[in-house]
């Protein structure tokens, strides 16, 4: 488990159910964790509504 991955965990912890970020390099660590970790649902807002929609249709 590395730090990101542990700064999720204790979001799950605390009973935080969404994260809301605007993904760049510094926090691509914590965005990976997310996908990672079961309990708390993550929505990225993107630049490109289209890589947003393929994303969501991924998801489903």
């Amino acid at each position: 488990m590395n730090g990101a991955e542990s700064l999720v965990r204790t979001l799950v912890v605390n009973d935080v159910e969404v994260s809301f970020s605007n993904p760049g390099t510094s926090a691509m660590h914590c965005v990976a964790a997310l996908d990672k970790v079961e309990g708390v649902r993550h929505a990225a807002r993107t630049l490109a509504d289209r890589v947003q929609a393929l994303r969501r249709r991924r998801d489903e």
